[in-house]
């Protein structure tokens, strides 16, 4: 679509600035979407050096189409978003805006409230994300006014894709020497390595180190498929990790009569384990809760209500 036929009330810019990857959304001001662009991950705590160049490549290819004068207000989103603190790197992100002719500055919040956006029209209610790592947050009037967990694998992140990936090591591990057959889960870890050999041991703590911790994410998928299979060590792990997550709603303060709780994230998926343990338990305390669509989503939905209110860039 070409930026004559966009309507003149404006445009608004979502962005979700991911460890993995960063994604742009350009919708017009009733959520018609006019432009998207990705690009590698723009988190500047997970990637210093290429964050700023994976931002401005992605709004490069969201605004091909679309007029990047006409946008009235922008949203990045984004985990650990007090890098941006840092003088330096807010330059650089701001230059990357300016440079796709992007009037103002954008406006930059945390993963945990465009991921409440992304499920809800509602301003204030409770969030669980649950991915690679574990958050949830209370959001009064759309702002993030009370967090628990997310503090990263090494102090937390208790019941995230990431805790998964390490338990499903530590059941090897403790497998390893005892002279039993494997069960499937274990059957499954091993299969990833590369060579396991006479010392299965050894081989688990060289893959386990052998990358950036978070990347013992990767191996969530082999719990859960075990789960759904009755191994038994799965389940008890898939359990923990539901404990886990729903501990995490219980330290903040519990939702008020009608108010949602949005479900974000791989793990809480409809068709998933965790995802049905999560909703059978919050439905039987008679919550209201509902799925958020991707994050992105998020950012360009409290884009378009601050144009709407008239406080854009």
């Amino acid at each position: 679509m070409t930026a004559s036929s966009i309507d003149a009330g404006g445009l608004a810019l979502g962005g979700d600035l991911g460890g993995t990857s960063t994604r742009i959304l350009v919708t017009d001001l009733v959520g018609r979407p006019l432009g998207r662009g990705r690009a590698g991950g723009g988190n500047p705590t997970a990637h210093p050096a290429t964050a700023r160049d994976a931002l401005a490549a992605a709004l490069t290819e969201a605004l091909r189409d679309v007029d990047p004068g006409q946008v009235r207000a922008g949203v990045l989103g984004m985990a650990g978003g007090g890098a941006l603190r840092d003088p330096a790197i807010r330059a650089a992100y701001d230059e990357a805006w300016r440079t796709a002719g992007l009037p103002g500055r954008p406006d930059v919040r945390s993963d945990v409230e465009i991921a409440f956006a992304a499920g809800s029209d509602a301003t204030t209610g409770t969030v669980l994300v649950a991915g690679t790592g574990a958050v949830a947050g209370r959001v009064e009037e759309g702002r993030l006014v009370a967090t628990s967990g997310g503090h990263g694998w090494l102090l937390g992140d208790e019941g995230s894709g990431f805790w998964l990936g390490r338990e499903a090591v530590r059941a090897a591990l403790r497998w390893a020497g005892t002279g039993e057959e494997p069960g499937p889960l274990v059957r499954s870890v091993l299969a990833v390595l590369p060579e396991v050999g006479s010392d299965p041991r050894t081989a688990l703590v060289q893959h386990a180190y052998a990358s950036p911790p978070v990347a013992l994410a990767a191996l969530a998928p082999l719990v859960t498929a075990a789960n759904d299979g009755g191994d038994p060590v799965a389940a008890e792990i898939v359990h923990t990790a539901l404990g886990h997550l729903l501990g995490l709603l219980d330290r903040l303060p519990e939702p008020r009569p009608g108010e949602p709780v949005v479900l974000a994230g791989a793990l809480t998926a409809r068709g998933t384990a965790i995802g049905h343990g999560l909703r059978r338990h919050l439905g039987e305390r008679g919550l209201d809760v509902l799925s958020a669509a991707e994050p992105v989503t998020g950012a360009v939905a409290i884009a378009r209500r601050t144009a709407a209110a008239g406080s854009g860039p």
